[in-house]
């Protein structure tokens, strides 16, 4: 029951983001009224929150598209934000599970140049990050305390 009432309120944000987000252009004297599609309403407002900084708001719009759209078009890129949020924020180990995720789907050349790229950093970095959290006697046994 609360499960549906969370649906219920998402699509109801969905709907509302739906209707005030009409775009009109002009094609020589008639204008037409344009109105994107819900998931691409949700990646774009991700988008903005995320170029505007508010990267809370971006990845909880983000969570929803994953939840809603899992067989989008756009799911391996609302991941791909995802994993950049991850990264942004210091979240190493989950952006590096994001970007092995998006890797194995079916992407853009663009896309994955730039995921090979994340993920070779990465690898180096959580590399050196193992083994310094480790505590000091766990490295060295016979270290003085």
């Amino acid at each position: 029951m609360e499960a549906n009432r969370k649906l219920g309120k998402i699509l109801r944000q969905i709907l509302i983001l739906f209707i005030f987000s009409q775009t009109a252009c002009s094609i020589g004297k008639k204008v037409v009224t344009t109105i994107p599609p819900p998931d691409m309403l949700l990646l774009m407002k991700a988008k903005e929150y995320i170029d505007s900084g508010d990267i809370k708001r971006a990845e909880e719009l983000l969570n929803k598209f994953v939840l809603i759209f899992p067989a989008n078009r756009n799911y391996p890129y609302a991941l791909y934000l995802k994993a950049e949020i991850a990264f942004r924020e210091g979240r190493y180990f989950k952006a590096y599970q994001l970007y092995l995720t998006v890797k194995k789907m079916k992407i853009s050349e663009k896309l994955l140049r730039i995921i090979n790229h994340r993920l070779l950093f990465l690898q180096e970095l959580l590399k050196i990050k193992k083994y310094t959290f480790l505590p000091i006697r766990r490295i060295f046994p016979r270290f003085p305390s």
